[in-house]
């Protein structure tokens, strides 16, 4: 499944959400799966997005570091190329089927994981 980091970030917290709902075994360890793989996947786009506000941020006095008005724009097409960029997942979406007519979902949520479920 290849997907954009910005679409990582939208579907995961709806991702977790189904983990609390009453799913079959089965379904729940794929589910568990994918968000093993988003969270790895996350976690190196925050190191990449961290490199980012290092290289365009100033350090402030309290240490903070703040990306200024005239590093802005090139640091958010920076940024912008990172969320578009595609990763491959290494797995297959889940069929809608899987996760039975029990459980509920809102419309907003189901579009923001549209990418992980099939079906």
């Amino acid at each position: 499944m290849k997907i954009t980091i910005s679409e990582v970030l939208n579907g995961k917290q709806v991702l977790e959400k189904l983990v609390d709902k009453e799913i079959s075994i089965k379904t729940a360890y794929r589910l568990s799966r994918i968000i093993k793989v988003l969270n790895e996947e996350l976690q190196l786009f925050e190191e990449q997005r961290q490199k980012l506000v290092q290289q365009y941020g100033e350090v402030q006095e309290d240490d903070s570091v703040v990306v200024g008005k005239e590093k802005l724009q090139d640091f958010q097409n920076d940024l912008s190329e990172l969320l578009t960029a595609e990763i491959d997942l290494g797995c297959e979406p889940m069929n809608i089927d899987e996760f039975g007519e029990n459980v509920e979902i809102k419309t907003a949520e189901l579009m923001m994981i549209e990418k992980f479920i099939a079906g």
